[in-house]
């Protein structure tokens, strides 16, 4: 990455998938150095991680994200599925400098929570695309702020599937907030009820996707409700 660091100025794309080996000091220099970053993803093979095999995660960091020069004119789209060094801290600079971003997928980031959702519904007034699957610390109270901030209008797709703190009042509030949503994947979000699921099919309406499976108190009577009031739903 240092070395990639020296010719990185004009690069617009970057793919560090499954580099477990790259330091953050290397990856600060290559950020540092990319003024023109538009995409950026560094994400783990999670089907051939385990919890004892931490070495093999991405190490990219709230130390990159903190002492590098961020693209922040140019960066719309970044993904980080199983950064486990990444916290809301460096998160939300990241939100904070980059407020062009459109795709954030901070997919089973442990460690980011309700603070990262806070700081985009503050910022983020482009985003389309938030994936916080497996993110255990995002509760209801991140999902009100996406549905009531800056972004709720241009969000699209919404996905926390496996948040389990996420629960009616914060599908409620999706339903009421997030009119323009086309996928939401709310899968083993293990309270969400009837109640909620209704109030999205009511708000909705423009859902092609929606994924409900493993939740428990969710019955046949919400597949209906879907049904009549989504018809783009496939």
């Amino acid at each position: 990455a240092h070395t990639l660091s020296r010719h990185a100025t004009k690069l617009q794309t970057i793919k560090l998938n499954g580099l477990s080996k790259v330091d953050a000091t290397s990856l600060t220099a290559l950020w540092s150095a990319a003024r023109c970053l538009q995409q950026f993803e560094m994400c783990s093979n999670l089907s051939t991680t385990t919890t004892h095999r931490k070495s093999s995660m991405p190490h990219f960091s709230d130390f990159v994200l903190a002492n590098a020069i961020l693209p922040v004119e140019t960066l719309t789209q970044v993904k980080f599925v199983g950064a486990f060094q990444i916290t809301d801290v460096g998160a939300c600079v990241l939100a904070r400098a980059c407020v062009l971003l459109t795709s954030v997928d901070v997919s089973y980031c442990n460690s980011i929570g309700d603070a990262f959702l806070f700081e985009l519904a503050a910022h983020a007034v482009y985003l389309k695309s938030f994936v916080g699957t497996g993110c255990i610390l995002i509760t209801s109270e991140g999902a009100k702020a996406l549905s009531t901030g800056v972004c709720r209008d241009a969000l699209e797709l919404l996905e926390v599937n496996g948040c389990a703190k996420v629960m009616d009042e914060g599908l409620i509030a999706i339903g009421r907030g997030l009119p323009n949503l086309h996928t939401l994947g709310i899968r083993a979000c293990e309270h969400a009820t009837d109640i909620a699921i209704a109030h999205i099919a009511e708000g909705c309406t423009k859902l092609r996707s929606i994924d409900i499976t493993n939740l428990d108190f969710v019955s046949v009577q919400s597949v209906q409700v879907l049904t009549e009031h989504c018809p783009h739903l496939t």
